[in-house]
C-alpha cells in the first residue's frame, strides 16, 4: 500500500495488515454496542410526565480496547 492509500483510510504509517484487520473488527463491535444502546421502546416523549426516555431501556457502552476509547449510548 503507498502513502497516498494509506492516507486515504486512516491507515498508519507501519500499520500491518493483521493492525488494520484488528482495527477493523474493533470498530465494528463499537458500532454494534452503540446500535444496541438504545431498546426500540426507550424513547417515551412523555410531555404530561416529563419523562423523554426509560432509562432502564438505555444502556451504556464502555468500550476501552487496543485502538479506540468510546463511551456512550448512542447520541444522534
Amino acid at each position: 500500500q503507498n502513502p497516498r492509500e494509506a492516507a486515504n483510510f486512516s491507515r498508519p504509517e507501519g500499520f500491518s495488515d493483521d493492525d488494520f484487520r484488528r482495527r477493523a473488527e474493533e470498530y465494528i463491535g463499537i458500532v454494534q454496542g452503540l446500535w444496541r444502546s438504545w431498546d426500540a421502546d426507550a424513547l417515551l416523549f412523555d410531555k404530561a410526565g416529563g419523562r423523554f426516555h426509560d432509562p432502564d431501556r438505555m444502556h451504556m457502552l464502555d468500550h476501552k480496547g487496543e485502538f479506540f476509547a468510546v463511551r456512550g449510548p448512542l447520541n444522534v
